[in-house]
């Protein structure tokens, strides 16, 4: 066996020995991660709405934010020159869920620096129960002049080989095919977009119309209530003012006067009453049968009770229970056409002794 020209010298403090197999794996990941930063190319990950989730990186030769709102898009931060192809190949991804490739993506980075790319598009594996992601890796090819360029593909035009030719405009007429697709749906996007603005007008025109009406129907209701409420205010004057002129005159007369209801209890009463039923302010609303009066009237409450479901008066001298003094009670229900079972009677001192 040849001897090698030079050897190796070992560094002191690091003796040569064999790793051991609990060592493997963390070297292994350590030159992983190393190649991954290095040497890998970039990518990113990106949802079936293709907005991106995870960015690899120096990813800056093929993306770049534009001005405005930001943004996660993948085809909004793909650079000028590319976004027809990764658009093509994003949507054939997605629509056969398989890996797609385009090649000989020229990038302008400066003005006179031209960055030639490929890029693949492939699901990501192994997503159970997840949201399904797509992998896009950006390879970098190689770097061309533009000015060279130019001048090398008009030194070569006569030497082209007639395939290369017919691949090439093969290529183009696919991305000028694939533009047309893009502006096709893009069209058809706006149409149904400005359509649905058309509708949502109308219905928005209508809803204002529907609004307008409903507030002239309010505004009319509300000079309706305006109205009654003012209507209710003169009644209630009204109201409060024949009370108190009632209330005068219960104070005032010298007629003996006791108002009853269907059940023959007080509902009210003048103040001469209270000497003849030796009533008290608190007694009412209790059956006028339960006080004692001065009168001697055997059938008081049955004549009240007849007279009450007749509906009609009755009048009646009766004598006081001293034996000095009698009275002429009058019994008498009220109005029929009032709805009423209620009624009054008014015992009145007479001449008779």
């Amino acid at each position: 066996m040849p001897q090698l020209p030079f050897r190796l010298d070992r560094k002191p403090g690091y003796p040569a020995s064999v790793p051991r197999s609990s060592s493997v794996s963390r070297l292994r990941r350590e030159a992983e991660v190393q190649i991954l930063e290095r040497h890998a190319p970039q990518f990113v990950l990106v949802n079936t709405a293709g907005d991106i989730v995870y960015f690899s990186s120096d990813t800056g030769s093929f993306l770049q934010p534009s001005a405005g709102a930001p943004t996660r898009a993948l085809i909004d931060l793909v650079r000028k020159g590319a976004r027809v192809e990764v658009r093509s190949a994003l949507r054939e991804c997605m629509e056969t869920w398989k890996p797609v490739r385009r090649s000989g993506l020229r990038i302008e980075i400066e003005p006179r620096k031209v960055l030639v790319h490929t890029i693949t598009i492939e699901p990501l594996a192994k997503r159970d129960g997840e949201e399904p992601l797509l992998l896009v890796v950006f390879h970098q090819v190689g770097e061309e002049v533009p000015g060279r360029f130019a001048e090398a593909a008009s030194r070569s035009a006569t030497n082209e080989d007639p395939a290369d030719v017919d691949a090439e405009m093969k290529d183009i007429r696919d991305r000028l095919q694939a533009t047309i697709e893009e502006y096709e749906t893009s069209m058809e996007e706006l149409r149904s977009a400005n359509e649905e603005l058309v509708s949502l007008n109308e219905e928005q025109q209508s809803s204002n119309e529907e609004l307008e009406a409903s507030r002239e129907e309010l505004q009319s209701l509300n000079e309706e209530l305006q109205t009654v409420n003012a209507e209710l205010k003169m009644n209630i004057i009204e109201l409060d003012a024949a009370n108190e002129d009632l209330r005068h005159f219960f104070e005032s007369t010298e007629v003996a006067t006791v108002f009853l209801d269907s059940q023959l209890t007080i509902r009210n009463y003048t103040v001469p009453a209270l000497e003849v039923f030796r009533m008290k302010p608190a007694d009412k609303g209790r059956a006028l049968a339960d006080l004692s009066t001065r009168i001697d009237y055997p059938n008081f409450e049955r004549d009240l009770q007849t007279c009450l479901l007749e509906g009609s008066s009755k009048s009646v001298e009766v004598p006081a229970r001293d034996g000095g003094t009698y009275y002429r009670l009058l019994i008498r229900p009220f109005d029929k056409l009032r709805n009423s079972e209620a009624g009054l009677l008014s015992p009145q001192p007479t001449s008779r002794n």
